[in-house]
């Protein structure tokens, strides 16, 4: 175990963090499948007293040796830990590591490792995705309309030895209890808390509160502070390992103790805007892919992303003229309008759809998973976007996932004509003309390469927020959009 951890270049409390927890499987593995670790077969109906019989002898004092030594790793009966460190201490490394050396220990020992012997879940899509695991919503349904337990539920969480659970400050109280009682019912051990499951809980509580609900910390929580029976937090600084400097001042933003010097240092890198206003700092020249604005609103967002596509093409595309020479319109960028229809299933106008192409973004439709749609994707390639569900999250890829779209295949003998937006010509499709789009994931980090993957637009009920004679109004429609 020593060795390993050496191998994988995990630093001492990692290291802590990855003896509990494997000690923890071994442990619980020893005691559940006595028989098949140190290969002692019966089908006779005294199983238990043929085991018990063998096992007074050398195998029982080294079983119990190798339980003590396990337990003085910290093994526990039940293990429920706070997995906890600022952002980029390696907690995901950790969790990571312990996976494949739990896999290769029932490999050695010819016990089955299944898909979720241990279940990787985390309470946000997009740290789902970095971790290829689920939501813990999915997983367990322990908030959802699915209230009767089946069968295939029951033998699905049977082989579960161990439950991560990711950003588990997102995690309210009540949710935290919710999942006490599911647990006890998918795995019908009523008598235990969570059902006696080893459970990781990983988080900073530095970040956001959940988004309904009392905090884990705000107060006191019998499932939280008397059940946690251990905490590590890990403390190195394994992603600013080139900016230590950078790094500290972004840790003491999160604790609250920022310095006058901190504020001054972030401050002093303002960015200018095209007319010089602003900061001591002008946006890079050239390619500025990897450059992110940060929005306090969806309405603000998307005022900036229609800006930046306007600049995009003022400076590629010919205006509205008369005289315009259709073939000299770039091919690289396309839009493609939504279509939309209404409550009784009924195309909407060419007049309404336009209306709604002109006036609203994403912040003012709103689909019925509580996600944003724009009913008017304007692509080029290596056009920035981002996925909004998590129907992908066994390829890495969850709600919040950032991507770059590539090209745009389209159907045969689709209708692609030359449209006037904000005065300037531009290809247009409609989205039934779409078969699928090529995109590119953005890798998390140096070691990780970009994946191709398809895109296919999907049919969603949405609600529509706009303005009819100076009056809100909220339309409820269909919509078929790449999402």
């Amino acid at each position: 175990m020593d060795t390993f951890a050496k191998m994988n270049n995990l630093d001492f409390k990692q290291t802590v963090a990855f003896e509990v927890i494997c000690s923890t499987f071994i442990l619980d593995s020893i005691r559940n499948n006595v028989s098949q670790i140190f290969n002692i077969e019966s089908n006779n109906k005294n199983t238990k007293k043929a085991l018990s019989k063998v096992l007074n002898d050398d195998i029982q004092k080294s079983l119990k040796m190798l339980m003590s030594v396990l337990e003085k790793r910290g093994a526990k009966k039940q293990l429920l830990m706070f997995l906890s460190g600022k952002g980029g201490s390696g907690k995901s490394y950790t969790i990571y590591t312990i996976e494949r050396y739990c896999h290769l220990f029932c490999s050695f020992v010819s016990l089955p490792y299944e898909r979720h012997t241990i279940y990787l879940t985390a309470m946000t899509g997009s740290a789902a995705a970095l971790i290829k695991g689920v939501t813990l919503h999915s997983a367990t349904n322990f908030e959802g309309r699915k209230k009767k337990v089946t069968d295939t539920d029951r033998n699905e969480w049977k082989c579960v030895k161990i439950l991560v659970v990711d950003e588990c400050s997102f995690c309210s109280q009540g949710q935290l209890e919710r999942l006490d009682k599911r647990l006890r019912r998918l795995r019908s051990i009523p008598d235990v808390p969570y059902s006696g499951l080893h459970i990781i809980f990983i988080g900073n509580l530095h970040q956001l509160v959940p988004f309904d609900g009392d905090s884990l910390y705000s107060k006191y929580c019998i499932h939280w502070h008397d059940l946690i029976n251990t905490s590590i937090f890990l403390k190195n600084d394994h992603r600013f390992v080139d900016d230590p400097e950078y790094g500290q001042m972004v840790e003491r933003f999160s604790n609250g103790t920022a310095t006058k010097a901190d504020i001054s240092l972030i401050n002093s890198r303002l960015l200018n805007d095209k007319n010089g206003n602003g900061g001591n700092i002008d946006l890079p020249n050239g390619n500025t892919s990897d450059l992110y604005y940060a929005c306090s609103t969806n309405a603000e967002r998307n005022s900036i992303t229609t800006s930046l596509f306007k600049n995009y093409i003022q400076n590629t595309h010919p205006v509205n003229d008369e005289n315009v020479d259709l073939t000299q319109v770039p091919k690289n960028v396309i839009i493609i309008e939504s279509t939309i229809y209404d409550k009784n299933k009924k195309r909407c106008s060419v007049s309404f759809e336009s209306n709604i192409y002109n006036k609203c973004g994403d912040a003012d439709i709103q689909t019925s998973h509580n996600k944003r749609i724009d009913p008017v994707l304007k692509f080029y390639s290596g056009v920035p976007l981002m996925l909004i569900d998590n129907l992908h999250l066994k390829e890495g890829r969850g709600n919040g996932t950032k991507f770059f779209g590539l090209s745009i295949q389209l159907k045969q003998d689709c209708d692609v004509h030359c449209k006037v937006w904000d005065g300037i010509l531009i290809h247009t499709v409609s989205v039934l003309d779409v078969d699928y789009m090529i995109c590119e994931t953005v890798p998390n980090n140096k070691n990780e390469k970009a994946k191709l993957f398809q895109l296919k637009p999907e049919k969603d009920s949405v609600v529509i927020n706009m303005k009819i004679c100076n009056m809100k109004h909220q339309l409820s429609a269909k919509i078929i959009q790449f999402k």
